[in-house]
């Protein structure tokens, strides 16, 4: 069996990084994120030589990073008896601390021990986590340090406006400010709007974004002759971008924080009718991936959706190709998308904002008292935090590294230093916003002369500097709701062959086909989740 998983080890990138140190100047690091599987490395070697240059020692590093497995590998790895065997640090998202909390394996980082072990570590690293990003059980307690923030919405393109609307200039940075601000009704007009411009420019009426109105420009320009659709939908085998994303903002209308999502026992789910229409009128107004052979049926798609023509590559590729007006994606789809963007293409690029209507009878009924528990949501009253919420984008931590509880002070503490350098120094910031095209979770130090080139990147923190970020609810829901989501919605409204049973029909037959079988699924998984805490 041993034998078995050091060959699984080789053949997925389990790597060494030796060198003949001082005994017990080891640790070994495990990091499971694939886009980082090739830098991750060469970011520990430099690391090692900074060490050996300030201290004058050798570090033996053992380091895994990537694998279509890398669960079951981490549980192997974790489960040898031999402590010193297991990882010191390992890399794990909310869903999977109960377990390793339970198992005595994951180290509390608000205590004074981590404050004696690495006083810069636990001042500049652990305190300035805020309630948001935190791994905790209560609130109160750490586990974990964010790797980095992601964030999501729809992309678009800024020469795709100025097209649009034949605006440049201020008037041109004017649109892009308004169309990310604008309202549920504001915005779902424009795209209809556009969606006719796209098939006669002379047939489009004026638009209003943010109160402010906009003509449509009376012919298209080289770049918006490609457009056939608006939005750049992925199939039901890839539905985790509208199963899981899309619906995570109708518990943003649920829950004052993503924790307290992790620990709630049921869902009222007011903004299930708000998710539906949004998802609705995504798949009614699609891009379509082979015009010149068939046209998408609006509102019935059938089981075409499952085809590679609609793969999660392939979703990228119409958006860069200027075949639709948008996509739903978050940053890490940055480079897909580089790889079949025109040249120049990824510096025109910007988030708007998932937009909620907040019209449906669930949510009009939510009084005072609901929007202001609502601390995720910007404002200072029900108006403010009803006009923010769709002005907001979701920002969130994926991931966190966390430290092997049982391992010696020597490797904890040799833990903490990597971690506070990886996130502090020039080197591993370069790595972090650069190399990895990552957005940091923290303030970066003033010492360390950092820039962010990546336009998307740029657009997270542009909205996180002005508050206007939601957190990702969906990854503190119990296990396996997010699945059961995608599930049932392709079962029952896009996988079916006749194409006169797919597609949407109306709210009450999603609420019969789905909402309330997910809100019982909510209450039992919830259960399930608090017999393990």
């Amino acid at each position: 069996m041993r034998k078995l998983l050091v060959m699984l080890s080789v053949l997925f990138a389990l790597i060494f990084l030796s060198a003949c140190g001082s005994k017990g100047n080891d640790i070994y690091i495990y990091c499971s994120k694939r886009e980082i599987e090739t830098d991750f490395p060469k970011m520990v070697e430099e690391f090692k030589a900074q060490y050996l240059a300030k201290t004058g020692d050798e570090l033996n590093i053992k380091l895994f990073v990537g694998n279509d497995d890398s669960d079951t590998i981490l549980k192997t790895d974790m489960g040898n008896a031999n402590v010193s065997e297991q990882p010191t640090i390992y890399y794990i998202d909310m869903t999977k601390l109960p377990d390793y909390v339970a198992s005595g394996q994951i180290l509390e980082l608000k205590n004074d021990k981590v404050k004696e072990l690495s006083p810069d570590f636990y001042n500049d690293l652990v305190l300035p986590i805020g309630v948001g990003e935190n791994l905790t059980t209560d609130g109160s307690n750490s586990y974990g340090i964010p790797i980095n923030y992601e964030g999501y919405g729809y992309y678009m393109s800024t020469d795709t406006l100025k097209e649009l609307f034949g605006l440049s200039g201020a008037a041109l940075d004017g649109v892009v400010e308004d169309i990310k601000m604008s309202s549920y009704e504001e915005f779902t007009a424009f795209c209809l709007e556009a969606e006719k411009w796209i098939a006669d420019p002379a047939s489009a009426a004026d638009v209003t974004l943010s109160g402010n109105s906009y003509s449509f420009a009376g012919s298209k320009g080289s770049w918006t002759s490609n457009l056939n659709g608006i939005f750049s939908m992925t199939g039901g085998n890839e539905g985790w971008t509208w199963g899981f994303h899309l619906y995570n903002k109708s518990l943003n209308l649920e829950y004052p924080t993503a924790f307290a999502t992790s620990v709630a026992k049921d869902l009222t789910w007011r903004g299930a009718e708000s998710y539906f229409n949004i998802l609705k009128f995504q798949f009614d107004h699609m891009a379509d991936p082979t015009p010149e052979e068939k046209e998408i049926t609006k509102g019935s798609y059938g089981s075409e959706l499952a085809t590679e023509a609609y793969s999660y590559n392939a979703s990228l590729a119409l958006f860069a190709q200027g075949k639709a007006l948008m996509i739903k994606q978050g940053n890490w789809a940055y480079t897909g998308i580089a790889e079949s963007a025109a040249p120049g293409f990824l510096k025109t690029l910007f988030f708007i904002p998932v937009k909620y209507d907040l019209n449906t009878p669930a949510v009009k009924a939510m009084s005072d008292a609901d929007w202001m528990a609502l601390e995720q949501v910007k404002g200072g009253s029900k108006a403010e935090k009803m006009d923010n919420f769709n002005k907001s984008i979701t920002i969130f931590v994926p991931n966190y590294f966390v430290i092997n509880a049982k391992a010696n002070e020597k490797k904890q503490k040799l833990a903490m230093e990597f971690l506070h350098w990886m996130h502090t120094s020039q080197t591993g910031l370069e790595y972090i916003t650069d190399t990895f095209a990552f957005v940091p979770y923290y303030q970066i130090p003033s010492d360390v002369n950092i820039t962010i080139d990546n336009a998307i990147s740029k657009s997270i923190v542009e909205y996180a500097g002005k508050g206007l970020s939601l957190s990702n609810d969906m990854n503190a829901a119990p296990g396996g709701v997010n699945n059961d989501m995608q599930e049932w919605i392709t079962e029952t409204y896009l996988a079916p062959s006749n194409a006169a049973d797919a597609g949407f029909k109306d709210f009450a037959d999603f609420k019969t086909n789905i909402a309330d079988k997910f809100t019982a699924e909510w209450a039992k998984r919830a259960e399930q989740r608090d017999s393990v805490k």
